[in-house]
């Protein structure tokens, strides 16, 4: 399930309305793509992962603006053999968050079920304690923190708070956008 719309449009602005997803390069060292094309909203958390840790509302972890290239592209490179290739690494200009995303799109043509089959294994996956993302938990902790302190910038900047979803069922007591604020903290959110 995607953020609402509305929250979708919050995390872009909050993000510049560009990928956030840091790639290598020997001149500059690691800097944002920044590409504009084809923006999506990733979550940090996935929600498969949220949904078999019995969160009633997926949508409960911080987004990340990734280029569908980064976010469900095959992440793919090409070796240096010219023919042979490899799933990228993060900062890897090919690298995706969720390649098997991407390859599920290169197959729908010969396989209409090939979406549902991927998300089946990455329910499967969580059961077993597996990563579903093509990353580690430092990759996921340093862009939440970058995501973070974005998204506090920006409405301190604008004067604003993130708009409230309304499937947050459960977060009564406190806001969501409270962690943003340094108002709240992870922790307290397994505690409530």
């Amino acid at each position: 399930m995607p953020f609402i719309e509305s929250m979708r449009n919050f995390i872009r602005n909050a993000q510049d309305n560009k990928c956030q997803t840091m790639i290598y390069t020997e001149a500059g060292g690691y800097q944002p793509c920044a590409s504009t094309e084809s923006l999506e909203v990733d979550h940090l958390t996935p929600e498969s992962q949220l949904l078999a840790e019995g969160s009633e509302d997926p949508n409960h972890t911080e987004g990340i603006v990734r280029c569908q290239k980064h976010h469900t592209g095959r992440g793919q490179q090409l070796q240096d053999d010219g023919f042979t290739e490899e799933l990228s690494n993060y900062g890897e200009p090919e690298w995706s968050r969720h390649p098997d995303m991407g390859e599920a799109r290169a197959n729908y043509g010969k396989d209409q079920d090939s979406f549902r089959k991927a998300a089946a294994k990455h329910q499967e996956a969580v059961k077993r304690g597996e990563r579903i993302t093509n990353d580690d938990e430092g990759v996921t902790e340093y862009e939440r923190e970058r995501v973070q302190q974005m998204t506090h910038d920006y409405c301190i900047k604008n004067d604003i708070k993130p708009p409230d979803p309304k499937n947050h069922k459960r977060f009564e007591e406190h806001h969501w956008y409270d962690i943003f604020l340094g108002n709240r903290s992870h922790e307290e959110d397994e505690e409530t």
